[in-house]
């Protein structure tokens, strides 16, 4: 369990970082409303590995098991 959510972790990072690279692309050239949805997309992926970031820390310092 531990390394999927590594995995995921790693997935949602490939992700946020093509949204941030399309809103570098498209700049000024598109209206707010496309740079506010993926404004909210990156805010969305931030939120996700944080948590499960902290799950994974959660597991180190604590007898919480992922895998079991």
């Amino acid at each position: 369990m531990k390394k999927l959510i590594e995995d995921v972790i790693v997935r949602f990072e490939q992700k946020k970082l093509k949204i941030e690279n399309f809103v570098d692309e498209i700049g000024e050239q598109k209206e707010n409303s496309q740079l506010l949805i993926s404004a909210g997309q990156i805010i969305a992926y931030d939120f996700c590995i944080n948590e499960l970031k902290r799950m994974v820390e959660y597991e180190k310092i604590s007898n919480f098991k992922l895998d079991s």
